[in-house]
């Protein structure tokens, strides 16, 4: 991610931590995250409202 924004808009940043090497969760962590980001993008963007967890 770059911290100098492109135009207008919001940038959200943010880290998960914590993780021992290796980790059998972090590839499921980080897919999870992945969706996660994708929803508040189209709900963001488009006004989509979906949850991810319900």
């Amino acid at each position: 991610l770059m911290n100098q924004p492109t135009g207008s808009g919001t940038q959200v940043f943010f880290t998960h931590s914590g993780f021992a090497a290796p980790d059998p969760m972090l590839g499921h962590t980080a897919y999870t995250w992945a969706q996660l980001m994708e929803h508040l993008k189209n709900y963001a963007e488009r006004g989509i409202a979906k949850p991810f967890f319900g």
